[in-house]
């Protein structure tokens, strides 16, 4: 696949990502901004990374199948 499709995937799985982020409550890091920024940030980071690369696979394997 060429590398338009990774970096849209990429950045269709931030959005996603970004709008389930924000609605989390971290109520253990309510007390500092910086804290609850860097939860949201690593948590965001991790399932960023998670959900791309699925996506990215599971249309690598449906190219291959069909085509």
């Amino acid at each position: 696949m060429s590398s338009t499709v990774a970096i849209f995937i990429g950045l269709a799985s931030m959005f996603i990502v970004l709008e389930y982020v924000q609605k989390l409550k971290f109520a253990k890091y309510q007390s500092s901004s910086v804290k609850l920024y860097l939860a949201r940030a690593g948590v965001g980071t991790v399932l960023t990374f998670v959900l791309s690369a699925t996506l990215y696979f599971l249309l690598s394997l449906s190219l291959e199948y069909f085509f």
